[in-house]
This record gives C-alpha cells, structure tokens and sequence, in this order.
C-alpha cells in the first residue's frame, strides 16, 4: 500500500496535532516542500502508469465547508477552525484534531455543497462549492469525530473509491490552474480503456508560504466500473 505523499511508496506517515502546523520546528521544512510529519490519505496502488496511477482508496472520513463569497479561502479557514489550528477547536468536544494531508476540493452537486466546483475568474471556488479535510484514520465514522459548532461545516463519511491520478507541482490556485493536468489525465485514461465516472478531484499538499517549484498538487478522476472490469481490473473500489 502507498499512502498519499510527498513521493510515491514511502513509508506510513506519523501525525502531529493541528496546533504544530508551520511551528518553527517545521516551518522550515515545509517552506521547501515537506509534508511527512503530517498523516496522509491513505491509498493502494492498482497499477503505476509511470506519469499517472490508477488507486484505491478506503472508506474516510472527512470536515467539509462550503465555499461560497469567501472561495477557497473562506472553506480553508472554517476547516481550520473546526479542527482547531488558529485556536480553541470550533466542535462541541473542543478536541483539536491532528492536521492532515492533502486538501481536496471538488465540484459539488447542483442538489446542494478539500471538495472545488466551477471557479471563478480568479482560480478560486465558485459558490456551491466545497473542501474538505480528510481526518485522521483514527476515526473509523462520522459520528466518531467532533461535532462542529460552525453551521457551515460538516463531518460524513467518505466512500471507498477507485480513481486515475496525476501529480504535478507548482502553485495550484484552483480548478483553473489545473485545467491542464486535468485534461491529460483524461487522455491518458482514455488511452488505457478507462472512462470517468464523475468530476475531477483537486488534492494539495502544502500551506501557502511553500515554495512554489515545491508545492505538490494532484487532480484525481473516478473511474466508471465497467471500463475498470474491461482493463482487467477486479475487486476495485468505485466511487458512490
């Protein structure tokens, strides 16, 4: 198994709580790019591409906010309230949850709410948008992480999936700024058989003072079952 990091293959990352987040102990580190003392979302390789992957991820659990005037900015700070990096954590426990990586933001359903919808002309997210954070694995249910106090924000349970992905570095603004990420992988799925299931998912790693050249982003695409059984593929989680 490969949990999601820094590079592909590397060991399971620790954790640390949300409150260490660009502490002088690692602020240097993450200025040129670090991201190993926080947890990862987790994943299993099912076939390594070279330039892409096709992965399965587990059954999470994760803080969502809707990004409406304040973009993405706007849903990072709810989230980090919530889990309590700036402060007394925003949930009826006041339990601080330990940061952890990527962020994903994705479209959002025109029914309702990282992770980034259609964006605005800046890069940022659109309203009916959200983010999310995938919390620590330690919880296992929704109803096992602190209740948040912040309407605007939310805890659900986030289903097994099967998804392409695609790393590319660089500064990543939003949905804009991986339109071209996004479109290759599309084309090399299609060259490998395999067709998307739903809109693409925006996964970045680092705080906003990392190095740009260093930043890591990911766009991540889900895959239909069927195309996944005609490449050969069994026993593959898909998403819901």
């Amino acid at each position: 198994k490969s949990p999601l990091c820094r590079s592909f293959a590397l060991p399971a990352l620790r954790t640390v709580e949300p409150h260490a987040m660009g502490a002088a102990l690692h602020f240097p580190a993450e200025v040129f790019g670090s991201t190993g003392h926080y947890e990862a979302y987790a994943y299993t390789v099912l076939k390594d591409h070279g330039r892409w992957q096709v992965r399965s991820y587990p059954p999470a659990v994760a803080a969502e906010a809707c990004g409406k005037d304040g973009g993405d900015d706007g849903s990072f700070i709810q989230l980090a309230k919530y889990i309590g990096v700036f402060s007394t954590p925003e949930n009826t426990s006041k339990s601080a949850v330990a940061m952890t990586v990527p962020v994903v933001s994705e479209p959002v359903a025109m029914t309702v709410p990282v992770v980034t919808s259609k964006v605005d002309g800046s890069g940022g997210a659109a309203a009916g948008s959200s983010m999310r954070f995938v919390l620590p694995s330690k919880y296992k249910s929704a109803s096992e992480a602190p209740t948040p106090t912040n309407p605007n924000v939310r805890v659900l349970d986030v289903p097994g999936k099967t998804m392409a992905a695609l790393r590319f570095s660089g500064r990543c603004d939003g949905y804009d700024a991986a339109a071209g990420p996004h479109q290759e992988l599309l084309q090399l799925m299609r060259e490998a058989g395999l067709e998307a299931a739903g809109p693409m998912e925006l996964h970045r790693f680092n705080p906003p003072y990392t190095l740009a050249s260093m930043r890591t982003n990911e766009v991540l695409v889900p895959i239909t079952p069927e195309s996944l059984v005609r490449a050969g593929y069994s026993g593959a989680a898909v998403a819901e």
